[in-house]
Formats: C-alpha cells, sequence, structure tokens
C-alpha cells in the first residue's frame, strides 16, 4: 500500500490493486496445493501399475508351474496305473483260482485285502486327476440312483483290512431298499473318509457302525464308532 501511495496511485485504486494481489496470491496457492496433490496422485498410479505388473508377472508364473504340476502329475499316475492294473488284474485270477481249489480261510482272507488294498490304491491314483479336474472345473456329477446299503458295504470292504489291524469290527446297518441320489464313482471317497477318521480314532478292539436311514423323506448316512467325540468347540 505504501509503494502505491508513493506511485501516486488513488486510494479506491488501492483497494482494487490490494484485492486483485490478494486473490492472485489465494490462486497461487490454490493451483500449487492441486498441483501438488496431481503429483503424489501420479506418482501412486505409477507406483499400482509397477505393483499390478509385478503381480501379473508372478500369476503367470504360478501358471506356468502348475501346469509343469499338472503335466507330471499325469505322467507319473500314468506310469503308476499301467503296472498296477496288471496287478490287479493277477490277484482277481488268484482269488477266483483259490476258491475254485477251495484254499483255507487265511489264503483267502489274505488274497481278498491285497485286492481291496490295490484297488483303494487305484483308486487313489483317479481320485489325483479328478482334484486336479476339480480346481480347474473340468469335472462333473454323474448322479443317479444308488443304494445305500451297497455304498456301505462297499465302504466296509475296502476299510476292513484296516479295522482288522487294530482288532476293530465294523457293521453295516442299513435296509435293502434304501436309495439315494449320487455320484458312484465319488461318493464312497467321501464316505472311505469319514470311516479313515473313525479309525483313527476308535481305540483297539472298539466298534465302528455304518448306518443308513430315511428321516423326512431324505435318506441319511452316518458313520458311528466308539472313540473319543470331538470337543464340541471343534465340531464347526
Amino acid at each position: 500500500t505504501l509503494l502505491l501511495h508513493q506511485a501516486g496511485v488513488w486510494p479506491p485504486h488501492m483497494l482494487l490493486a490490494c484485492a486483485v494481489l490478494g486473490l492472485a496470491a489465494g490462486v497461487g496457492i490454490v493451483v500449487f496445493e492441486r498441483t501438488n496433490r496431481l503429483v503424489h496422485e501420479a506418482a501412486g498410479i505409477e507406483a499400482a501399475r509397477h505393483q499390478l505388473a509385478d503381480t501379473r508377472a508372478q500369476y503367470d508364473q504360478l501358471a506356468r508351474l502348475q501346469r509343469d504340476k499338472d503335466s507330471l502329475v499325469q505322467l507319473i499316475v500314468h506310469d503308476m496305473r499301467g503296472p498296477l492294473s496288471a496287478a490287479i488284474l493277477s490277484l482277481e485270477f488268484l482269488s477266483r483260482e483259490l476258491k475254485r481249489q477251495r484254499a483255507t480261510r487265511d489264503m483267502l482272507e489274505a488274497s481278498d485285502d491285497a485286492l481291496t488294498s490295490s484297488t483303494n490304491v487305484a483308486n487313489m491314483i483317479t481320485q489325483i486327476l479328478d482334484t486336479n479336474k476339480l480346481e480347474e472345473g473340468r469335472i462333473t456329477l454323474n448322479l443317479e440312483p444308488v443304494s445305500a446299503r451297497e455304498m456301505l458295504d462297499l465302504t466296509r470292504q475296502q476299510a476292513l483290512s484296516r479295522a482288522q489291524s487294530k482288532s476293530i469290527s465294523i457293521e453295516v446297518d442299513a435296509p435293502d431298499n434304501l436309495f439315494m441320489v449320487a455320484d458312484r464313482r465319488l461318493f464312497p471317497r467321501l464316505l472311505d473318509n469319514l470311516v479313515s477318521n473313525a479309525l483313527r480314532y476308535t481305540s483297539t478292539g472298539g466298534r465302528i457302525l455304518l448306518v443308513a436311514a430315511e428321516s423326512g423323506g431324505e435318506s441319511v448316512l452316518s458313520v458311528h464308532n466308539t472313540g473319543e467325540p470331538i470337543p464340541v468347540p471343534d465340531r464347526e
């Protein structure tokens, strides 16, 4: 203001000049702040772009590793299937011959146990392939009416050798005329998993009961054992 007065500027003009100078200073501050914010935002966007590029590169690397793993698994499974199939055929022939020649009960049970164990391994190999397909969304359920009794009897037969090694009895309680809709190939694996857990937590000389019953128009399958119950907080 003093400079304007010395320059001979009239007071009204002084006020106008001061207002213009103040407005210009305010605009300059706003422009500076916005420019500074835009610079920071641009730096953040650039950092995000680099991070996205790194993430995409890691994803591509994981995808390549997954493909390599799948190829290796399929190769191993293919190499295992041939000899295992031949062993199963030989055990089936041996079992038939032992029955034809009326071999001792111990021989028949040993042959059946070997055949059951080999079949379980073959099913595990198939499960490995199915797991890969399931992860990729390439597996479909083949639902059809199946006998609940048949499913439980099959599960019992597959687990019998493991149960006998611990002197555990496995019994089936199911009506012959109870049917349910399930995948005949995949559903037994669910039952086998439940029975395996029951075997793990059943003491020597214990008992496992496989039950099928109808409740409310639905087929209900359950596995019971004489082992220690699961604590209530761990049941969820």
